[in-house]
């Protein structure tokens, strides 16, 4: 189960990784969305309460939010993942929690069936993080550690 689910999580913070730092650096080199084709999202954006008229006339808020909320924290993740660090379920925790925050105002702003299976997504991995840090945790503590080398 542990190895099994260390690899979803890499492969989860790998494409989201991937995903966020591309699709945020193409709305920031071009925020009118013609790299993605997103032109007609900019007019649903700028519609939006608070603050919309401000933060919504092009992509690029949309862009640099996406690449520090999604693109870093993922692929900051995958890399503690795939070097088996000690911090990889904390930073597989913290970027599900970032890509959970990210569904919720998604769907709040744009409601699309697509953001619910990235929702999902980041359910999965906070789960899983959650679920796996628990052993890890117990397997490195000091009482397990000083029981195992006979110490008192």
């Amino acid at each position: 189960m542990k190895q099994s689910g260390r690899i979803v999580l890499l492969v989860i913070s790998l494409l989201n990784g991937i995903a966020g730092l591309v699709c945020g650096v193409l709305m920031i080199v071009r925020p009118d969305g013609s790299l993605m084709a997103m032109q007609s999202v900019i007019p649903v954006l700028r519609r939006t309460p608070f603050l919309g008229a401000l933060f919504f006339r092009d992509l690029l808020w949309v862009g640099i939010v996406m690449l520090l909320a999604l693109g870093i924290p993922s692929s900051f993740a995958a890399v503690m993942t795939l070097r088996k660090h000690c911090w990889m379920y904390r930073s597989q925790l913290f970027a599900g929690i970032c890509l959970l925050l990210w569904c919720i105002t998604e769907l709040f702003i744009i409601p699309n069936p697509v953001v619910v299976g990235y929702l999902v997504v980041g359910i999965v991995q906070v789960v899983l993080a959650i679920s796996l840090r628990a052993p890890a945790e117990r397997d490195r503590s000091p009482v397990k550690q000083t029981a195992a080398s006979g110490k008192k």
